[in-house]
């Protein structure tokens, strides 16, 4: 699992790339600006919505790449399908279980 901090959202998709057959499944979280993190930026509000629909589209093809943050949920929702509860609704999901309102 990786922790997103705005410094390396562009390292996330070729990272993922990379463990393609190498792990069982790669999430990544977003910043929680509390202890150690509270010096560290989030990254910025348009930069990590292009990164989540990029990031989604990426796990359609990939494997490994987990669904955890709830912020993707914007991103399904978009595209027709049903949210999931997120890293606290049931721990992460494979983009695999992911089913649209009407399947």
């Amino acid at each position: 699992m990786l922790t997103l901090p705005e410094g390396n959202v562009e390292e996330v998709l070729p990272l993922a790339r990379s463990l393609r057959g190498s792990t069982d499944v790669f999430h990544f979280n977003r910043l929680s600006r509390s202890g150690m993190g509270a010096d560290l930026n989030l990254p910025w509000q348009d930069e990590y919505r292009s990164f989540l629909k990029e990031y989604f589209a990426a796990s359609k093809e990939n494997p490994v790449m987990g669904l955890k943050d709830n912020l993707l949920n914007l991103v399904l929702a978009e595209g027709g399908e049903a949210p999931f509860g997120g890293c606290t609704g049931n721990g992460g999901l494979h983009h695999s279980r992911v089913r649209s309102p009407h399947s």
